[in-house]
C-alpha cells in the first residue's frame, strides 16, 4: 500500500472496511529501511521496488497516510498485556491480535508469521497470506 502498489486482497480490503497497521510493523519497516544494514522479508521487498516507489514508501513512512489506520498505544497496550494465551507472544504479535479485537478485523500478511498466526486463530481472528 506505501508503495501505490497494494496486492488485490490488501485493495479489496482497503476499498470495503478499511486497513489498519500495527505501531510495532510501522516501527520496524521503518526502522528496517532507514539502518540499510537489516537483511530481512521487509527489506528485500523494498529492494524489489523501482525507484520512484522507494521514494513514495520512504515518504509515506514519514507521514503515514491518514486512509491506513494506526491505533493509539494507550488503548492498545491494556489489551496487548491482557491476552490470555497458551503460546506466550511477542509484541508483534500482540500488537496485531490487538488491534483486530480492536477493529474487529482480520490479520494480512505477506509472510506468514506462525506465533500471530496461532494466536489470531486462538481468539477467532482471521488471519490470511495475501
Amino acid at each position: 500500500m506505501l508503495a501505490g502498489a497494494a496486492t488485490p486482497r490488501v485493495q479489496e480490503a482497503f476499498e470495503t472496511v478499511g486497513v489498519f497497521t500495527t505501531g510495532t510493523w510501522y516501527y520496524r519497516l521503518a526502522n528496517a529501511l532507514r539502518s540499510r544494514r537489516i537483511e530481512g522479508t521487509l527489506t528485500t521487498a523494498f529492494r524489489s521496488l523501482g525507484p520512484p516507489e522507494q521514494r513514495l514508501v520512504e515518504a509515506r513512512l514519514q507521514v503515514l497516510p491518514a486512509s491506513i489506520g494506526l491505533l493509539d498505544y494507550r488503548k492498545l497496550v491494556p489489551i496487548m498485556t491482557a491476552l490470555d494465551v497458551e503460546r506466550p507472544v511477542n509484541m508483534l504479535a500482540a500488537d496485531a491480535i490487538a488491534t483486530a479485537i480492536v477493529v474487529d478485523g482480520r490479520i494480512l500478511v505477506r509472510t506468514d508469521a506462525p506465533l500471530v498466526r496461532v494466536n489470531a486463530l486462538a481468539f477467532g481472528i482471521a488471519y490470511e497470506i495475501v
